[in-house]
């Protein structure tokens, strides 16, 4: 089986994305979605699973979704703190140390972070590391896990 794995990073709070709940579908030659797994990163932000994959299978497109709205307003909910800089947009803290309260709605801009991608074969492996924020995200691959 292929190896996919990932490390999310919140930039908003400056920790890992904990809870964040992550979606893996294969994307068929029709175009069709169907899903591989549904679950959530562990709380160093991180998750790995092994992909099945047909034995007689050349390459396969999937695509890894991050339900970004439902992790922020999850934090919004928890009544988490963020510098009043940060949640303006500027730069993480500011002289006063004020801090306001994420609100749910912060989450708009982005209600899931997605990328598709080709697993080779069977024995492939795949790493996908995230830093999220509620307005953006930065996402990458690699093909070492």
């Amino acid at each position: 089986m292929a190896t996919l794995t990932t490390h999310v990073l919140d930039s908003l709070r400056g920790t890992h994305a904990a809870g964040l709940g992550v979606t893996l579908h294969r994307i068929e030659a029709s175009g069709a979605r169907a899903e591989v797994f549904r679950t959530v990163t562990d709380a160093g932000g991180r998750l790995r699973k092994t992909v099945p994959f047909p034995a007689a299978a050349g390459p396969a497109t999937f695509e890894l979704a991050f339900q970004a709205a439902d992790y922020f307003a999850r934090a919004a909910a928890g009544g988490d703190t963020v510098p009043a800089a940060a949640a303006e947009g500027g730069a993480m803290g500011n002289a006063a140390g004020d801090a306001v309260p994420v609100v749910p709605g912060a989450a708009a801009g982005i209600t899931e972070a997605v990328v598709r991608f080709v697993l080779a074969n069977a024995r492939a492996a795949r790493h996908i590391p995230v830093i999220l924020a509620p307005h953006g995200c930065s996402l990458w691959c690699s093909s070492a896990a």
